[in-house]
């Protein structure tokens, strides 16, 4: 289904890989809009896969979000337990906070960020966009 437009800064999706400017098997680059989404395979043992719509990042692997002045990052997941999958790989520090609502992860930052990195994820989660507010 459309997904209804939003007030974000900046938007990236992976319905296809257009925006994806680097694929090898140990890591996996997406950028848009001033958005710089970064999958290093890390710890995990599965290189990386050639999956859109939605994207999957691997379980042990690491996922880093660049774009200047994040004040919000909103993680739309694909299936429900990919939420909680992504709640438990998020290491609880000071000055973010980590809610979700529905099949949306949100971070938020007290000060804003250039990038934010979740070093090990859990478990493979399944991403159809991500949005950055300032």
């Amino acid at each position: 289904p459309d997904v209804p437009e939003t007030n974000a800064d900046a938007t990236i999706t992976f319905a296809d890989n257009t925006d994806r400017t680097v694929f090898a098997e140990t890591q996996q680059v997406w950028t848009k809009d001033g958005i710089t989404v970064t999958n290093d395979q890390g710890a995990s043992t599965s290189p990386m896969g050639d999956y859109v719509a939605p994207v999957r990042f691997y379980a042990n692997s690491t996922l880093t979000i660049e774009y200047t002045g994040m004040k919000t990052i909103k993680i739309y997941c694909n299936r429900d337990n990919d939420v909680q999958s992504l709640m438990d790989s998020i290491p609880s520090v000071e000055g973010v906070t980590v809610t979700s609502d529905g099949k949306v992860v949100t971070i938020t930052f007290t000060d804003a960020v250039d990038s934010f990195v979740i070093e090990t994820l859990a478990k493979q989660i399944r991403v159809d966009k991500i949005e950055i507010y300032k």
